[in-house]
């Protein structure tokens, strides 16, 4: 049985040679003159679900959400996000793994909530999905601003 205009979903893995490449073209900004936003969150997507697998390693995933430190689509941020904290889960209970991974955390969508202000209709997005990353993480510079944020809130509101 054929079916004509069938679809499907597909997960790509690709050859650690064109990883690498794709990698490299990311981060020269090659990469982006012919991959659209929808390839993107597919690579991120994949890589994660591959990692969760077994089939990728923590660096590779991580590697790939560090070469696309510059990414502004909100969309593959979020993949990028919920990734993440699906590692979250398998590190937790090592506190070394998991402070690096916060760090890495912080590191990420804080260049991210820096950008963000560069962006005209998503920047609120992005502000807020990075700040709930960061909050996440417990950043302390976030942690400070939220505070001080709660605070003169407070303040307006006594009498």
């Amino acid at each position: 049985l054929r079916l004509v205009k069938s679809g499907g979903f597909y997960r790509v893995r690709y050859g650690d040679s064109m990883y690498d490449r794709i990698l490299k073209g990311i981060v020269d900004g090659s990469f982006f003159e012919f991959a659209s936003v929808a390839d993107r969150l597919a690579l991120v997507s994949d890589y994660f679900a591959f990692e969760k697998a077994g089939l990728a390693t923590t660096n590779q995933v991580l590697g790939l959400c560090e070469a696309l430190r510059g990414e502004t689509s909100l969309e593959v941020n979020q993949a990028i996000a919920v990734g993440l904290r699906g590692l979250r889960v398998l590190v937790d209970v090592n506190p070394a793994l998991s402070a690096k991974l916060d760090q890495f955390v912080t590191d990420h969508f804080s260049r991210l909530l820096e950008a963000a202000s560069t962006q005209g209709a998503l920047a609120a997005d992005l502000r807020a999905l990075a700040t709930r990353q960061l909050i996440a993480v417990k950043a302390p510079k976030v942690v400070e601003e939220a505070l001080a944020m709660v605070q003169l809130g407070a303040q307006k509101v006594s009498p």
